[in-house]
């Protein structure tokens, strides 16, 4: 698994620090919003972002390597809309 660049860690950083509301969109399909708390290490050694769901439940982590995109639901002068990767393609 290649790194995500220190330019979009970065991003990820902004978010935890300011508590900005995001929706990410992974590379599985799967979609989750939340409020970035941290990124960590989680047990299978993968490099993961720990959000606080908005449903309220418990934190989870979410390995680096499947975000495709963040999308900021908090108003902030920071980002809007971070790109990852690039959507595969269905052809």
């Amino acid at each position: 698994m290649k790194p995500i660049s220190c330019d979009l860690h970065d991003y990820l950083e902004i978010a935890c620090l300011y508590k900005i509301q995001v929706y990410l969109t992974l590379t599985n399909g799967d979609n989750h919003s939340g409020i970035p708390v941290t990124t960590r290490i989680n047990v299978e050694r993968e490099e993961c972002l720990q959000i606080l769901p908005d449903s309220g439940s418990e934190k989870i982590d979410i390995p680096l390597h499947l975000l495709e995109k963040m999308k900021a639901i908090t108003p902030n002068t920071h980002f809007n809309t971070i790109v990852f990767v690039e959507p595969q393609s269905s052809s």
